[in-house]
Formats: C-alpha cells, structure tokens, sequence
C-alpha cells in the first residue's frame, strides 16, 4: 500500500500486509501521520472494506485515493454510501459515455432487471463478450475456424465503445481510472475519455 507526497513522487510509505488480514489499523494510523498526497491500495475486495471503515474512521483526507478490486461491485456502494465518492479504482466503463452505443440503455436495463447498478467490470465485460460474439456468429457463422479469424480481425461496436482485437490483445480499449461523483461512476482519466474532472477526497461522512 504506496502512500506517496507529490515532489518528485515521492513515496513516503510503502507496506504490504498478510494475506487475509483482518485489522490494518496500525497502516493506517501511519497514513494519517504522515499526510501524503495519495494513497494506492492494490487490494481484493475484503481489504478494500477494511481500508474503507479505517480510513474514515481516521479521517485519512490524501487527495487521491485508489482501491484496486471492490468498490465498482454493487454491495460496496450499498455499504458505504456517500463515503465512496472520490475514491478512485480500476474500470474502463460508465453509462455516462453517451458516445459509447447503448451504454446508457444497459444501465438502466440492468437496474431495472435486478434493483441494483451493474458491477462496472465483470458485468459489463459479459455483456461486451456477448456483443462481440453476435456481432462476430453474424457474419462468419459458427464454423469456429472462421469464427476464431473474424474475431480476432474485425472491429466490434460495444456499450464500451469500439474494440478491435490484434491476435487475442484488444487495442482500442485504454487503461482508465473511475471515481464515484455524488454516487455516480465517471472515467477520470484519460483526459480523452473523461466523463467529469477528478475530484480530490478531502472529507468522509459520519
């Protein structure tokens, strides 16, 4: 877990915990003592919880604050509510692309079909899978030899935009980071995919 001050990137705490830890107080007691300017926390989703109690409860206020694996899974949002604005993680995809077809659409669809959001990641990776195999079945058939060239070829339309494989390497789809904004999931970066500007975690509710 990097905690890292903004001249020259400097990382002034960097610690790794047992797998299945249960209390990662004494880390983060570290964290609010030294004031750094991000916190980076590769974690899976049961540390990502852990992070989220204690750092509220000690009011860790590092502008940028990433979680790697959790917070675009439904049940985290349920749990921690507004407390899960400004926190940053790993994504590729909002609904708020009203540039990427039938993002939106599935959105709403989705939440209507089960009464919650889609986790941004594996649900919409199924559903993108899915697309790419109708689009592919529907111009080479289901021989699989043609099937395997027209996928890795062709260039498919998706709720996550356009992708395109080289081999088995999808080319089109960048890196990105989402943040929760007033309990809506945005693409911060790249600038060029951006859906809302990054805002900086300055405060947790009680």
């Amino acid at each position: 877990m990097p905690a890292l001050k903004k001249a020259g990137i400097e990382v002034v705490l960097d610690t790794q915990y047992a797998a299945g830890v249960k209390d990662i107080t004494a880390t983060l007691a570290e964290i609010k003592r030294l004031q750094p300017d991000a916190v980076v926390n590769l974690s899976y989703p049961p540390d990502a919880i852990l992070y989220m109690r204690g750092a509220r409860e000690q009011g860790i206020t590092a502008p940028f604050q990433f979680l790697l694996v959790g917070p675009t899974a439904a049940f985290f949002s349920k749990m921690f509510g507004k407390n899960l604005d400004n926190i940053v993680t790993m994504g590729h995809w909002s609904p708020a692309k009203t540039d990427w077809p039938g993002a939106k659409e599935f959105f709403d669809a989705y939440q209507a079909k089960t009464g919650e959001a889609p986790d941004y990641l594996d649900a919409v990776l199924s559903y993108v899978s899915a697309q790419i195999l109708e689009q592919a079945v529907a111009k080479a058939g289901l021989d699989k030899d043609a099937l395997r060239k027209e996928i890795s070829t062709d260039t498919f339309s998706t709720i996550n935009g356009p992708i395109k494989f080289e081999g088995v390497q999808n080319v089109t789809t960048p890196t990105m980071f989402l943040q929760f904004q007033d309990g809506a999931v945005q693409i911060v970066h790249p600038p060029e995919m951006a859906t809302a500007k990054f805002r900086p975690k300055l405060k947790w509710e009680q």
